[in-house]
């Protein structure tokens, strides 16, 4: 169970730490969505924020290759007991 907190957490700080950068990147390259009449917001909206879900979300799917539970002593991956959307 320590190793799921683990995979979340690592999840959780690195979209954390890269939404910022991406956010920073959309405005300087000017991917933004325009205020249009209908909208609530008064100042474009940054794009791209699937980049940083995507960086946040694909370390920890590298994990389960490494797990002790999951690998035996020749490291071949047993999906019985781990399990990754991405191997």
């Amino acid at each position: 169970m320590r190793e799921y907190a683990v995979v979340c957490l690592t999840a959780a700080l690195v979209t954390f730490l890269t939404t910022p950068v991406v956010r920073v990147l959309a405005m300087r390259l000017k991917v933004v969505s325009a205020v249009r009449e209908r909208d609530v917001h008064v100042i474009p909206t940054p794009r791209g924020g699937g980049v940083a879900m995507y960086a946040g979300w694909r370390p920890p799917s590298w994990w389960p290759a490494g797990c002790r539970r999951c690998s035996g002593p020749s490291r071949t991956p047993r999906p019985t007991r781990c399990w990754s959307p991405v191997g």
